[in-house]
């Protein structure tokens, strides 16, 4: 599956940093600056170290926001490739099913093959060949 090879963060610093969100991290700042000794500040370099971190930890969500959308873009259009092919495949539930592949639908666990009114997975393809027609014209 695509999210299994999309890595998290769970490293260092950044691992706590990373399972807050973006509100209630700004909240924790805040406050921390409000109840912050007025004889003593917070130093200004533990202040921007906090709000690199942060913002490293947000670009590397995104980023792998759109890894993960690229990789279910990459895997739709392998399937899409494969309409009109002739496929076999293992389904745990079917068995060994094989046919040509009438159309792709999207799922929430990415692309199924729609072969003779079966959806299967494109995880369980084991081989995809061309259909050989003869044209008898």
């Amino acid at each position: 599956m695509i999210s299994s090879i999309t890595p998290g963060i769970n490293t260092g610093e950044s691992a706590g940093l990373g399972n807050l969100g973006t509100d209630l991290f700004l909240k924790l700042l805040v406050s921390q600056l409000q109840n912050q000794n007025p004889m003593e500040p917070m130093d200004s370099s533990a202040l921007l170290q906090q709000t690199s971190q942060f913002a490293n930890v947000e670009a590397v969500q995104k980023m792998s926001a759109l890894q993960s959308s690229l990789a279910g873009l990459t895997q739709f259009g392998a399937a899409a490739n494969m309409i009109g092919r002739q496929i076999t495949a293992e389904d745990q539930v079917l068995g060994s099913v094989s046919g040509i592949v009438s159309g792709v639908r999207a799922t929430d666990t990415g692309p199924v093959l729609v072969v003779d009114g079966r959806e299967i997975s494109i995880d369980d393809v084991v081989s995809v060949s061309t259909v050989e027609t003869s044209d008898g014209g």
